[in-house]
């Protein structure tokens, strides 16, 4: 099973896995929970991921550019976004394939360097 059924199938299998967990907690214990959180501690804590997942965008961006992909920080940050948004709603490692998926570079391009051809490299390996 590939493609759209596939991630069908599996943001269905997240959201009844996440209607049985909500089911196992009790409501009043999660509204006491919301209402302990200190908004500053809850700005801090959004703040620190976000700049987390600029570094991790950064580093994406930077492999890119060793394929021959130049993209700007900031849309590798909004796709890493995108990516991880893709991942709290499904199983597994969809959203880092979706980031990819937005890239919006053809499929003829996506495996080859700008300008280079494939060199075997050691153990069977390509390199460029």
């Amino acid at each position: 099973m590939r493609g759209v059924p596939a991630l069908v199938v599996q943001i269905l299998v997240s959201a009844l896995l996440l209607a049985w967990l909500l089911q196992k907690v009790p409501l009043a214990d999660l509204q006491s929970a919301i209402a302990r959180l200190k908004p500053s501690t809850l700005v801090a804590a959004l703040a620190l991921t976000l700049v987390s997942y600029l570094g991790r965008a950064q580093r994406w961006a930077k492999l890119l550019s060793r394929a021959g992909l130049r993209l700007p920080l900031g849309r590798a940050w909004c796709l890493t976004l995108l990516g991880v948004g893709y991942g709290l709603v499904t199983p597994g490692k969809v959203g880092e394939f979706a980031r990819v998926l937005h890239l919006g570079v053809p499929r003829a391009q996506a495996g080859t360097r700008a300008g280079h051809r494939a060199r075997p490299g050691p153990r069977g390996a390509t390199a460029a």
